[in-house]
């Protein structure tokens, strides 16, 4: 098939061959080309086999702009559990949203590849929190993804964070920028993500003891993980924040598996230590 569509998708160069008809163990050879939103491109993944193979990582993706999906699949008709896929997205100038909870990353470029196994980031770069951020990882062999960020944040990227949030004014106590490191692990759908700084270039104008000046370091440490529960529909997590010697923030929420549903607090509570008076 030269041109068609699917599911917004524009098609080409399509070719479904069977090699051998007569043979006991025919094959299936799928080869084509896939063209158009990023998000209809993630809709199409979504509704193939690959979703689940992607341990459903791409389900709550958000994406604008448009890229390439070409895919090659080969199908053992009477052994489908045997089936094979080789596929590459490209990326270019793209906006998204990887999973709900995660900042969004602008002007994204490189190219993400798949397989049975699972994905494979060929080192995505884009823009995250203000500055530049580079992206790689994919899936490891126990199933899970694991992904790491290496960026640099920008006072007015962490302003742009807190517009239209109960903390806005806190934005204007932030000058400079700092590096970080980012983790996210993606196991039965659920992320885990782990994200260190020495907050070093970042100035925090507040009040002591949470006053710092731009040289100085005060390592940030956040982690949000997959809490097990004991009901299938309710998905439940751990937030854990620590700011030096000085805060120690722990929460424990929960939501429905449901689409667009929102969390709620279960417990939790902050600890900031005071300077002697």
């Amino acid at each position: 098939g030269d041109t068609a569509k699917t599911l917004s998708s524009d098609l080409s160069k399509v070719k479904a061959v069977i090699p051998d008809l007569l043979s006991h163990n025919a094959i299936l050879n799928i080869d084509g080309t896939a063209g158009g939103s990023l998000q209809g491109m993630l809709q199409y993944v979504a509704a193939s086999p690959v979703a689940g193979w992607l341990g459903y990582f791409l389900q709550e993706t958000k994406a604008t702009a448009n890229a390439q999906l070409g895919l090659k699949l080969h199908l053992p008709l009477k052994h489908l559990i045997e089936s094979k896929v080789q596929g590459v997205f490209q990326i270019g100038n793209n906006d998204a949203v990887l999973q709900s909870g995660i900042p969004l990353i602008s002007w994204i470029n490189g190219k993400l590849d798949l397989n049975e196994k699972g994905v494979n980031l060929n080192t995505l770069k884009g823009t995250l929190l203000g500055g530049p951020v580079v992206a790689t990882g994919g899936t490891q062999k126990d199933t899970s993804i694991r992904i790491k960020l290496d960026g640099l944040a920008t006072a007015e990227g962490l302003r742009n964070i807190f517009i239209d949030t109960a903390v806005e004014p806190l934005s204007e106590k932030l000058v400079g920028s700092a590096r970080y490191t980012s983790k996210i692990n993606v196991a039965k759908r659920q992320p885990e993500l782990i994200i260190d700084s020495a907050l070093q270039g970042l100035a925090l104008n507040f009040p002591s003891p949470l006053q710092k000046v731009g040289n100085q370091n005060m390592p940030l440490h956040f982690e949000m993980t997959p809490v097990i529960s004991g009901d299938a529909s309710t998905w439940r997590d751990e937030i854990k924040l620590a700011l030096g010697t000085v805060v120690n923030a722990r929460y424990q929420r929960q939501k429905s598996n449901e689409k667009n549903a929102a969390w709620q607090v279960l417990r939790g509570g902050i600890g900031v230590n005071l300077p002697a008076p």
